[in-house]
């Protein structure tokens, strides 16, 4: 552990982390996780509330359809159990909110350059699987670039008469594009373009509360 961790490395595994405790904790501990990672967007700028409310914005009519399904669900349940259904659609919204809020902290403030490093580096464990772990990370940046870059084409084709097929044939470019990138190696980074050596330990915490939970759940 001579080396630091690459940037954005360590934020993906507290996302991962946060991911596994928010289906394991309770309402208390999802409350508790969703406020440290308020603080933290906070420390990092306006820019991650910005592109919080942008994300959450594109995502209003999938969260509207939950909280309909589980308002209708809690209502024609028995009125004793109402309570637990409410609280049960509760601790789901607020993890959806709490992953949204992670994904905007870690990887918004990120260049693709950044994050084709961080996702390699993450995806390290798995090259005795076979996996490629450079041209899967090289493809899950350019990715999320392309998605944030092409939403706004692909929303003007669909308001100048393209339709479905328009929005279609502008995914199916992105796809190919992204497909015909060159999946090269990504540069490596010298010791002083590294976090610090103590970042590798960051993540114990939330690693305490997932075992915690589970141990407790």
């Amino acid at each position: 552990m001579k080396a630091g961790p690459v940037p954005g490395l360590i934020g993906c595994i507290n996302l991962l982390l946060s991911a596994a405790v928010g289906a394991f904790a309770g309402l208390q501990g999802v409350l508790c996780l969703s406020a440290v990672w308020a603080v933290y967007a906070s420390y990092r700028g306006l820019s991650v509330w910005q592109e919080f409310f942008q994300r959450l914005r594109w995502l209003r009519w999938f969260l509207l359809a939950l909280l309909l399904l589980h308002g209708g669900s809690a209502l024609s349940a028995p009125p004793m159990v109402r309570m637990e259904l409410a609280l049960q659609a509760l601790q789901q919204m607020l993890v959806l909110l709490l992953l949204l809020l992670a994904v905007s902290a870690v990887l918004g403030p990120l260049d693709v350059q950044a994050r084709i490093q961080a996702f390699s580096h993450l995806l390290a464990p798995f090259r005795s699987l076979g996996w490629e772990p450079e041209r899967i990370g090289r493809m899950l940046a350019l990715a999320l670039s392309e998605a944030m870059e092409q939403r706004a084409a692909w929303a003007q084709a669909g308001a100048s008469g393209g339709g479905v097929q328009g929005v279609v044939d502008r995914v199916a470019t992105a796809c190919l594009r992204i497909e015909e990138q060159t999946p090269a190696m990504p540069p490596k980074l010298e010791d002083s373009q590294r976090s610090p050596v103590w970042y590798w330990f960051l993540p114990t915490p939330l690693l305490i509360f997932l075992l915690w939970s589970l141990l407790h759940g």
